[in-house]
């Protein structure tokens, strides 16, 4: 009776107790019924519950399985992730340390006043590029002080120049003074005299 109101309602899921076949218990049965469109009949199957249980605890114990399978799996993958970037994080902030330490060399050699110093780093990142630009200032600082050494020359050559220029001129003045003592004894002569 509930089977064929449900099926005249529409269909949908009926429960019922009633004897199970293989152990003679009476048992929940899970059933489905449905109308068949142009009749008076209605069509309906039906399980026991403990089949059903039966069959969700095998799914279940097979994905627990593999769920258990797939958790090893993505632990040893993290595993092996973590140390590969570890690997890779130690390898670039050596690389880095490194050639910061060149630049810091040739910063303290530049700072000692050798501008000879030049970095050997090939790269083409960011370090390449900054110990490319130390090179260039490097150079440019050499060519800027030899510049400013061939003026000093100049300079001290030109001082020397003015230093033996000046001394002609105090030896000329010492020969004027000579002469001016002449002249003044020569006036103080003519003076006697007269």
């Amino acid at each position: 009776r509930s089977l064929s109101e449900t099926a005249s309602n529409g269909g949908g899921f009926v429960d019922y107790i009633y004897a199970n076949p293989d152990t003679g218990e009476p048992e929940n049965k899970i059933s489905y019924t449905a109308p068949i469109k142009g009749t008076d009949y209605f069509i309906g199957a039906g399980t026991y519950e403990g089949i059903i249980n039966g069959q969700v605890n095998e799914v279940r114990t097979e994905l627990e399985a593999i769920l258990g399978d797939i958790s090893i799996t993505l632990v040893i993958f993290l595993l092996i992730a973590a140390a590969i970037f570890t690997f890779i994080i130690f390898f670039i902030s050596r690389y880095i340390s490194k050639n910061i330490n060149k630049v810091l060399v040739g910063m303290n050699e530049m700072a000692d006043g050798d501008l000879t110093y030049r970095m050997d780093i090939e790269s083409k990142d960011e370090i390449g590029e900054l110990a490319q630009a130390f090179n260039k200032t490097a150079e440019s600082q050499k060519d800027m002080v030899s510049a400013i050494q061939m003026e000093v020359s100049e300079l001290s050559a030109q001082s020397e120049e003015l230093a033996a220029s000046g001394q002609e001129v105090e030896r000329a003045a010492e020969q004027v003074g000579g002469a001016i003592e002449n002249v003044a004894s020569g006036a103080e002569e003519q003076s006697a005299q007269i």
